[in-house]
C-alpha cells in the first residue's frame, strides 16, 4: 500500500506499519523548507499589491461605464476615419464612450476636404451624429480638333484649348467650345470631383463654304464679315452666319446673312442692283420739328433722310406753336441737297403776376429775368418756374393761344407759410363739435369806453395781443355732446319748459365741469390734457403749451365775438344801435315773461328758454350765439384790472371766481346786452342760462 502524507502542519509523518503495542511515540521535529520557503514568503507579500491594483483598476472601468455616454458617429463616406480628440474614450464599431464635457470630431477621407466641428456630450443621453464630408474639386482636360478653340464652362471664359481647368465642382458643368470657322459645340459634363482629373476630347465640325456670286452690273466689290475679298462676279468662302454684302459706287448696297452648309458650296446667282437712293439733309429754326415724307413719319428736324431718286417726295413739316410748312423735293440716284426751313411761329400773350417782388421767372429751362409782366409765346405748352431765395419755387404749364391774353399768377411762400396752408382750417372734436381755425395776429381793445351806456366798473379799456392761432368751437357745447362725456347729467328744466333737449346748449355745469370735459376731449384724442387735475377738481395751474381742448381765454372770446379785421369792437352783436331787430338772437323776449322779471317785450325770437345750438345767424368770423342763447364760461380768473401780461393774456394767476361772458335767454337789459358786458361765478357753481363752447391751440 503506498504511503499517504498528511502535510497538515504541527501533525508527524508516519508510515501505516503496524505499531508494536505500548510502543512509545517519538517526537519529530519541523524542519523550514529553506530558500524556498522564502520565495513563497514574497510571492504571497507581492499578490496583495498587484490584488490592489487591479481592483482599483476595475473600479475605475465600472466608474467609467457607468458614467460615460454613449456617441454614435455615421459617417460617409463610409471609408471615412473618425478620431475624437479632447478626452477619453472607448470606441466599440461605431459608438464611442465618453464621459461629459467638450470635444472634438474630426473625420478625412481620401478625396474629401477634411471634416472637424465641437462636440458637446451632456448628460441628456445617447447620441447620434450623422456627417457628410464634401468632395474635393476634380479637374478637367480639354483636348480639342483644330486646338485653339475658346472654352467657356458655365458662362464663364476659361481660355482656348488645349487647357486643363482646375478646381470644378463636382456636379453637372455646361461646356461651350466655340472657333470663328467651325460649328460651336455645347456639351454637359459631370465632374466626378475627389482631385481627380477627366479627359474631354471633342472634333469641331467646320462651318464654311463656298459661295458663287454675280451682280448687275458687275464689279461690284464682295465684303465678306467687314473684309473686302474680290469682285463679282467671282466665288469667295464665307463662315456660316457671317454677313455678306456688295458695294458699287451709284447703287444701293445688297446684305444678306450666309447660310450655308458646312463644306459644300453654294452660288447666289445674278444679284441686280439697284439705283443708290438720294440723301436730302433737312434743318429747320427752331429745330425739332416732325417730318413726314410722303405721309409717312421719318423724324425730327435735324434730320439726314434718303429719298428714292427720280421721284417726286411730299416732305411735311410740324412744330407745336408754328405752322406747318410742305415742300416738294426731286433727286437724281445718288445726289445729296439741302432743305433749310424757318418755320413761322402762332404767338399768344401771356400776362405774368410774380410775388414776392424779385422773384426770378424760368419759361422752358431758360431765365427770363425777375421784372416780367407779359409774353408772347409760341401756342404750344411751355413750362413756367419761379424760384427766389427762402421761398419754395412753384411751376406751372400753359399753352398760349394765338389771339386769347392769359393770365399767369405765382405766389411764393416760405416754408413756414406753406405749413400754415396746409393746416386744416376745422376739425372735428371727438364729441363732434366742428372747431373753426383762427390767426387773429392782431392787437384790439378790450373793456368799453366810460361813457358808453350800461357800462360796469370791471369793463376798464385795455388792449391786448392775440398772436397764437386757436380753433375755436363755431357753437356752443349741446346736450348731447356733453353726455358722451357723462351720460347722468341733466341739464332740467324750468317751468314747464325743458332745457335737456339734445340740440340745446348744456347747462347747469360749473367751470369745473366744463375744464373736466375739455381734459376728457383731449383723452380720446391722444392729446395731452389742458388743465392740471388735483383730487377731481381742477388746480389752478393750466398746463399752456399743451395743445389739448381747453375754454377760450376771456381775450380769444372779447376777440371772436367784438373785433373786426382792423381791430375795431363792435357794441352789441347788430351794430351800435338798440334795440335789435327780429330775430337776431335768442335773449329775454315777451314769450319767456312767465319766466324772468324783465323782458324785451318789442322783440320776438320765437324761444322762450334756450334755442337748439346754432338756431339764429352767425357773427361775420362764422360763430353762433356768441351774442345770446347761454352765457359761457372761459378760462380766466376773474379780475377787475388789466393782465399783467397783454399778449395771449390766460388772466390772473390765481382767483376766487371766473369769468362769464354773453348775454343769455335771460336777458334783455342793455348791460348785459352788450358785447362787453363781463359776469362771474365760483369755479363750483351753475346756472340754467350758462354753458361754454371749446378751444384749443394750434401750436
Amino acid at each position: 500500500m503506498a504511503n499517504h502524507i498528511d502535510s497538515s502542519p504541527g501533525k508527524p509523518t508516519q508510515t501505516d506499519a503496524p505499531e508494536a503495542p505500548n510502543a512509545p511515540i517519538t517526537p519529530v521535529d519541523f524542519t523550514p523548507l529553506g530558500k524556498h520557503g522564502k520565495r513563497a514568503r514574497r510571492q504571497r507579500q507581492l499578490w496583495w499589491p498587484i490584488t490592489g491594483i487591479f481592483l482599483l483598476m476595475a473600479a475605475a472601468v465600472l466608474w467609467f461605464l457607468s458614467t460615460a455616454q454613449a456617441v454614435v458617429i455615421e459617417a460617409k463616406p463610409i471609408s471615412a476615419t473618425v478620431n475624437i480628440d479632447g478626452g477619453f474614450n472607448l470606441r466599440l464599431a461605431e459608438h464611442f464612450l465618453m464621459r461629459r464635457g467638450n470635444y472634438q470630431l474630426k473625420a478625412k477621407a481620401k478625396g474629401y476636404q477634411p471634416f472637424q466641428q465641437a462636440l458637446l456630450v451632456d448628460n441628456k443621453g445617447n447620441q447620434r451624429h450623422r456627417i457628410t464630408l464634401i468632395k474635393l474639386p476634380g479637374h478637367l482636360e480639354i483636348n480639342t480638333l483644330p486646338e485653339g478653340v475658346s472654352v467657356t464652362i458655365d458662362g464663364k471664359a476659361r481660355g482656348i484649348t488645349p487647357l486643363i481647368a482646375h478646381q470644378m465642382e463636382p456636379g453637372n458643368h455646361q461646356i461651350i467650345l466655340q472657333h470663328p470657322r467651325y460649328l460651336a459645340v455645347e456639351q454637359t459634363v459631370d465632374i466626378e470631383g475627389l482631385d481627380k482629373t477627366q479627359t474631354l476630347k471633342v472634333e469641331l465640325q467646320p462651318a464654311w463654304g463656298d459661295i458663287s456670286i454675280a451682280s448687275e452690273p458687275s464689279g461690284a466689290a464682295i465684303i465678306v464679315a467687314g473684309e473686302r475679298q474680290n469682285i463679282t462676279p467671282a466665288t469667295v468662302t464665307a463662315v456660316h452666319g457671317q454677313e455678306l454684302s456688295l458695294i458699287l459706287p451709284g447703287r444701293k448696297p445688297w446684305k444678306k446673312i450666309i447660310e450655308v452648309a458646312p463644306g459644300q458650296p453654294f452660288d447666289l446667282g445674278l444679284i441686280t442692283l439697284a439705283p443708290a437712293d438720294a440723301l436730302l439733309n433737312i434743318n429747320t429754326q427752331p429745330a425739332g420739328a416732325s417730318i413726314t415724307v410722303d405721309d409717312e413719319y421719318r423724324g425730327v428736324s435735324p434730320l439726314k433722310i434718303e429719298l428714292s431718286p427720280e421721284q417726286n417726295h411730299k416732305i411735311k413739316l410740324f412744330l407745336a406753336g408754328h405752322q406747318s410748312a410742305t415742300r416738294t423735293m426731286t433727286l437724281a440716284s445718288g445726289a445729296e441737297d439741302t432743305l433749310d426751313l424757318a418755320l413761322t411761329a402762332r404767338l399768344g400773350t401771356v400776362n405774368i403776376s410774380l410775388q414776392p417782388r424779385g422773384a426770378t421767372l424760368y419759361i422752358d429751362g431758360k431765365a427770363q429775368g425777375n421784372d416780367i409782366t407779359n409774353l408772347r409765346l409760341p401756342a404750344r405748352p411751355h413750362l413756367f418756374k419761379v424760384e427766389k431765395n427762402g421761398y419754395l419755387s412753384e411751376q406751372k404749364t400753359i399753352t398760349p393761344k394765338p389771339g386769347v391774353v392769359q393770365s399767369l399768377s405765382f405766389r411764393l411762400q416760405t416754408p413756414e407759410q406753406q405749413r400754415l396752408a396746409a393746416i386744416p382750417t376745422s376739425l372735428q372734436s371727438p364729441a363732434g363739435q366742428t372747431l373753426k381755425l383762427f390767426r387773429p395776429n392782431i392787437s384790439f381793445t378790450m373793456g368799453a369806453p366810460r361813457r358808453e351806456q350800461g357800462r360796469r366798473a370791471n369793463e376798464a379799456q385795455r388792449t391786448v395781443t392775440l398772436s397764437k392761432p386757436f380753433y375755436l368751437s363755431v357753437k356752443e357745447v349741446s346736450n348731447n355732446e356733453f353726455k358722451k362725456y357723462r351720460s347722468s347729467h341733466s341739464s332740467s328744466h324750468i317751468k314747464r319748459k325743458t332745457l335737456d333737449t339734445g340740440r340745446q346748449p348744456v347747462v347747469r355745469v360749473s367751470w369745473n365741469d366744463a375744464a373736466l370735459y375739455c381734459n376728457w376731449l383731449s383723452e380720446q384724442e391722444g392729446l395731452e390734457p389742458f388743465y392740471q387735475v388735483s383730487g377731481g377738481n381742477i388746480s389752478s395751474d393750466a398746463n399752456s403749451p399743451s395743445k389739448g381742448y381747453r375754454l377760450p381765454t376771456e381775450a380769444e372770446w372779447a376777440w371772436a365775438a367784438r373785433a373786426n379785421s382792423t381791430g375795431a369792437v363792435l357794441k352789441y352783436s347788430w351794430g351800435s344801435t338798440f334795440p335789435p331787430p327780429a330775430k337776431t338772437t335768442n335773449i329775454a323776449d315777451n314769450s319767456a315773461l312767465s319766466i324772468v322779471g324783465t323782458v324785451l317785450s318789442a322783440y320776438q325770437d320765437g324761444f322762450s328758454v334756450s334755442a337748439p345750438a346754432g338756431s339764429f345767424p352767425a357773427n361775420p368770423k362764422g360763430l353762433f350765439d356768441l351774442d345770446g342763447n347761454v352765457a359761457e364760461w372761459v378760462h380766466d380768473y376773474y379780475g377787475i384790472g388789466g393782465p399783467s401780461k397783454t399778449t395771449d393774456p390766460l388772466g390772473p394767476e390765481t382767483g376766487q371766481y371766473r369769468v362769464i361772458r354773453g348775454p343769455s335767454w335771460r336777458h334783455s337789459r342793455i348791460t348785459e346786452l352788450r358785447l362787453s358786458y363781463r359776469d362771474y361765478a365760483a369755479d363750483n357753481k351753475s346756472r340754467d342760462d350758462l354753458g361754454f363752447r371749446v378751444a384749443r391751440y394750434l401750436d
